[in-house]
């Protein structure tokens, strides 16, 4: 954590631009995206890079588990979506842009924004002139 968080260090792919804070994170990129490793559902067939997230995927899509707030009707289906609804909502908790202002309820949001408005990073498609803020957005 120290290394990774407090001094910067990152585990760079051979074989992409993708940065891992962690070397499992890197090894779990690596066997997911550059050798095709999926974990799939089979109830549905949807696949997923992380068996983490395909027992997600079947606790709250196919066992039909939710997380209830206790504040008011709303219900996650992951106990960290809850939490992060309870700060936001409950707690007025945002992450503000320091350069525009506008409040995101996640951090992961607010980095994407600053990405895509303020540092102008684009994802390209390889088969035509579209331009995505995402890389997820090209799939």
């Amino acid at each position: 954590h120290h290394q990774s968080v407090h001094m910067g260090r990152k585990y760079p792919c051979d074989q992409c631009d993708y940065q891992a804070i962690q070397k499992a994170n890197l090894t779990k990129h690596h066997q997911s995206v550059h050798m095709g490793r999926k974990h799939p559902c089979q109830e549905c067939g949807q696949q997923f890079t992380e068996k983490s997230s395909l027992t997600k995927h079947q606790k709250s899509v196919h066992m039909g588990i939710k997380y209830p707030c206790q504040q008011c009707d709303y219900q996650a289906t992951q106990k960290a979506d809850l939490t992060r609804h309870h700060q936001s909502v409950h707690m007025g908790r945002k992450h503000p842009c320091q350069e525009c202002g506008q409040q995101f309820t996640e951090k992961s949001s607010l980095t994407k924004h600053q990405k895509s408005v303020h540092m102008g990073i684009k994802y390209p498609c390889q088969q035509c002139d579209y331009q995505a803020t995402q890389k997820a957005d090209l799939t």
